[in-house]
C-alpha cells in the first residue's frame, strides 16, 4: 500500500489525479482541505488511473533510472521493425521526463503499445507482423506466420505482478461502468 495523493507538486509542476475533486474517492481530506489521500496499491492504481502514484514512484526512484529501466525492458527508443515499415522510436528530450511520466510529450503507436502490454504480460516481445495467414479461394492455408519472439524478459516475480495488477484493472474496468466526467465510480 501506498500514500495516494489527490495532487502532487514538485520542481515548479502540480499534477492531478483525473478524480482529484471527488472527495469519495479518497480515505481522508488533510488538515488545509486542499489534499485528498488514500492508501492503494498497484491494482488500484492502475483502475483509478492515478497520475500521483506512477510519478511519485518514478521520483522515489528517479526519472532517469527509470526511464532507462523502462527502455531497457520495453524498448521504447528503439524502432520497431516490421516485414514491410519502420515504426518510429520514442523520443523524449531528458529535460521533458517530467511530462513523459505524466503521458504527455509521449506519443506511440496502438503497435508500440500492444508489444508493451505483451511483453509485461506473457515475457516475450515479438516482431509486429501484418499478414497471419493466406487462403485460397477454396479456404486451402498456403502460408501462415511463424513469428518468433525477439526478445525475453525472464523475472517471473514481476511478470506475475504485472499480469495480475493488468488482470485486476481489466476486470474492474467491467465492474465499474458507470464512469462520470468528474471522476466517480459507481460500482454495479
Amino acid at each position: 500500500q501506498f500514500e495516494d495523493v489527490s495532487l502532487f507538486s514538485h520542481g515548479g509542476h502540480t499534477i492531478h489525479n483525473h478524480d482529484c475533486s471527488v472527495p469519495s474517492a479518497y480515505e481522508t481530506v488533510s488538515d488545509d482541505g486542499v489534499q485528498m489521500i488514500r492508501r492503494i496499491g498497484l491494482n488500484q492504481a492502475l483502475v483509478c488511473s492515478s497520475n500521483t502514484y506512477f510519478w511519485r514512484h518514478a521520483l522515489d526512484f528517479g526519472l532517469d533510472r527509470t526511464f532507462n529501466a523502462m527502455d531497457e525492458i520495453f524498448g521504447i527508443t528503439a524502432p520497431i521493425r516490421t516485414e514491410i515499415n519502420t515504426l518510429n522510436p520514442v523520443e523524449v528530450e531528458k529535460d521533458r521526463l517530467d511530462y513523459f511520466f505524466w503521458g504527455q510529450d509521449f506519443n506511440t503507436s496502438p503497435v508500440r503499445l500492444c508489444s508493451m502490454y505483451n511483453l509485461a504480460l506473457s515475457g516475450e516481445k515479438y516482431s509486429p507482423f501484418y499478414i497471419t495467414s493466406v487462403r485460397t479461394p477454396d479456404d486451402v492455408e498456403v502460408y501462415r506466420a511463424k513469428p518468433q519472439p525477439t526478445q525475453t524478459f525472464n523475472d517471473e516475480k514481476m511478470k506475475s505482478l504485472l499480469r495480475d495488477s493488468l488482470a485486476e484493472c481489466f476486470r474492474s474496468y467491467c465492474n465499474y461502468i458507470d464512469y462520470s466526467v468528474y471522476g466517480a465510480y459507481s460500482q454495479h
